[in-house]
């Protein structure tokens, strides 16, 4: 039995997976300029195999063989945050709003909506489930008055 030819869009996704796939590999190991011939068919199959999203253990055999014969990943020095003192956070400076990535800007101009009710809240059904959770498991173990937390440690104001 043969695979369903795929339509134009899923060939379009997976060439941009395939393609998203490789920078990055090539990325980590210090940019496809530094790379030999080899070493960039290598990394091209193994994009391929992980664009597929298979499981099958010939494709996990390739995957690992692959890695094997492609150069190691390239350590990176870790950027240093810098450090703010109190007096730092006391003073009250202009927002600088050009520091903040898409995902940053998004969240900010979604806060800035809900408190100028400009719209409503969404309840994200996930986090309403933790809470749920983490309520059960406090009144389970007796501290019926406890205050639950979610997974990165924070106390559950909201739902």
């Amino acid at each position: 039995m043969t695979a369903p030819t795929p339509t134009p869009e899923q060939l379009a996704e997976f060439q941009k997976k395939r393609r998203g796939n490789y920078d990055e590999l090539a990325r980590e190991r210090g940019g496809v300029d530094g790379l030999g011939i080899t070493s960039k068919a290598c990394l091209r199959k193994l994009s391929r195999l992980l664009a597929s999203g298979s499981v099958e253990p010939r494709v996990l055999n390739a995957i690992t063989s692959l890695q094997a014969l492609i150069p190691p990943v390239v350590a990176r020095p870790v950027e240093q945050q810098p450090e703010l003192s109190v007096e730092d956070l006391e003073k009250d400076l202009p927002w600088d709003l050009a520091k903040l990535d898409d995902a940053q800007f998004a969240l900010l101009q979604e806060l800035h909506a809900l408190a100028t009710g400009r719209a409503l809240p969404v309840r994200n059904e996930r986090r309403a489930a933790q809470c749920r959770r983490a309520q059960r498991r406090a009144v389970g173990a007796g501290r019926a008055g406890a205050q639950p937390k979610i997974a990165g440690g924070a106390p559950v104001g909201f739902p």
